[in-house]
């Protein structure tokens, strides 16, 4: 049965496509779009100008072509294999007054076991903690400082925020959070500017000797669209990366809800990583990824999702295969049933597909292979 399932993974392709684009069908009514990129919909209790909220996301997952593996390759989010695990179990504190604000969330699981594995201390269990000065009322512009969440790509570490429970390739290669300064600027009642000077690519303790800077416009044409465009310019020298220099980093997505049964996004960046070559040369190197997510409501609190991406790493910029493969090319498919079983519960069952387009997984026996099968279940509980 498992081998005949491998045989017809083509047809299980063509069948999340076709689940993907039949969504387009219907497009009518209003509905209101929220930035899926930026940790900023917290539920919970208010009292008074403060808010406050428990947030957990547990898993279970396995890969159903070789068992050996303890997580699932080029992964930091919701990883580990054969094991009900916690991935990101969290407590969110906001304070928002008339001048002043704040965040602070403290999180823990193998979401920030993984990912934050480079920071030191407490930092290692700190999802954000910011605080902020509005600098001019008329104007709304405000200064937050501290540990921010991230602008690049449409999907954060929050998994109820996004159409799918696991995260694409396009975070799992960009900054979850930045440390630094965040100016947000509204420029138009449609368009707002954040600038941000930060630490550098992800890093809470600053790990080279500059400062690297960071863009975000913000697009609302009306209440069915979002357009996003994000940059980052940094030097990624670094004792962990000594022959970095220079990265130049560009994403943008749309997000768009045409009405309360479906949801849209579209995810697409590029990076270019100047190194210092065997022969003493800097080259500049690429990476590069684009996804489609799709939702749509098939009965009350019941939902499919399924999304389409590709990545390309050619000259391992920013992943080092588990193989001897030469360079990294990588599709993926995902189909994901939701199930809204209260407004603090959402069960999800994901299946998703790699397929290679050269051999940078492996196969039952060990050796190289272009394709990999995961499936998870997970349970996130908010309050």
């Amino acid at each position: 049965m498992r081998s005949r399932l491998y045989n017809n993974s083509q047809d299980v392709y063509k069948y999340c496509i076709i689940i993907l684009f039949s969504c387009f069908a219907i497009l009518n009514s209003n509905a209101q779009v929220v930035n899926t990129g930026i940790n900023d919909t917290a539920a919970g209790k208010s009292i008074g100008k403060f808010k406050v909220s428990s947030y957990l996301d547990t898993y279970w997952g396995t890969d159903f072509q070789n068992q050996v593996h303890t997580t699932v390759p080029y992964t930091v989010s919701m990883n580990t294999i054969n094991q009900p695990k916690i991935n990101l179990a969290m407590i969110d504190v906001r304070y928002q007054g008339e001048k002043y604000r704040f965040k602070i969330l403290p999180g823990i699981g193998t979401y920030m076991k993984a990912n934050y594995s480079n920071e030191k201390g407490i930092a290692q269990y700190i999802v954000e903690a910011n605080a902020g000065v509005l600098l001019s009322k008329k104007k709304k512009i405000w200064l937050d400082a501290g540990i921010l969440s991230s602008p690049y790509t449409n999907e954060s570490a929050i998994s109820k925020d996004q159409l799918l429970y696991t995260r694409s390739f396009g975070p799992e290669y960009a900054p979850y959070y930045l440390t630094g300064f965040k100016l947000s600027l509204p420029i138009h009642s449609t368009i707002n500017l954040y600038l941000y000077l930060i630490n550098g690519w992800q890093e809470i303790k600053r790990q080279g000797n500059s400062l690297a800077f960071g863009t975000q416009v913000e697009y609302r044409p009306n209440d069915k669209n979002l357009f996003n465009w994000n940059t980052y310019l940094g030097n990624e020298s670094s004792p962990l990366t000594p022959n970095y220099r220079t990265r130049f980093f560009t994403d943008f997505y749309w997000l768009y809800n045409p009405n309360k049964k479906m949801s849209m996004a579209l995810s697409a960046y590029w990076g270019s990583q100047q190194r210092i070559n065997a022969s003493g040369k800097i080259s500049a190197d690429s990476w590069g990824q684009m996804n489609l997510s799709m939702s749509y409501v098939l009965y009350k609190n019941w939902s499919v999702s399924a999304r389409v991406e590709r990545f390309i790493d050619p000259t391992l910029v920013m992943i080092s295969p588990i193989t001897n493969a030469n360079g990294f090319r990588t599709n993926s498919f995902s189909t994901c049933l939701n199930w809204a079983i209260n407004k603090n519960i959402l069960w999800r069952t994901e299946c998703r597909l790699f397929n290679g387009s050269n051999a940078v997984y492996l196969n039952q026996q060990n050796l190289p292979s272009n394709q990999l099968t995961w499936g998870l279940t997970s349970i996130v509980v908010q309050f």
